[in-house]
Order: C-alpha cells, then structure tokens, then sequence
C-alpha cells in the first residue's frame, strides 16, 4: 500500500496476446487494484487514442476517460 497517496499512476499493464480476450485481464487488473490499494484511491493511466482495444478494455474494467492531450 501506498500510505497518504489518494492517486497512483499505473504505467504498464501487458497482457500475452495468447491470454487476450480470456477474461484474464479483467480478473488480473481488478483483483491488483482491489488487493493493492485502499478503496477510494484513484488509479490513473493513459491509453493511446490509436488503441481502440485498449479503451474497450480499460472502460469495462471500470476506468472513465478525463482527458485528451493533443
């Protein structure tokens, strides 16, 4: 846990294309989150706008985008 931090970056999240689309990803990512950091702690990543799977992913496990940097 990260005591006093109320955000955390994530900078990486790689799945092998051979476990995609298995649901390994969701259950990867949710249970990280939930055993890693205090509830309330917001999780912040970027996704490339030419990722259009990643936005999928990343919306379904329950992240919301917030910004667009051009």
């Amino acid at each position: 846990m990260f005591p006093g931090r109320d955000e955390i970056y994530a900078l990486q999240f790689t799945l092998d294309r051979a476990h995609r689309l298995t649901g390994l990803g969701h259950r990867s990512i949710s249970s990280f989150i939930s055993q890693r950091y205090a509830p309330g702690t917001r999780v912040v990543l970027d996704v490339l706008e030419r990722n259009p799977a990643g936005q999928v992913f990343w919306r379904e496990v329950g992240f919301e985008p917030y910004a667009r940097n051009m």
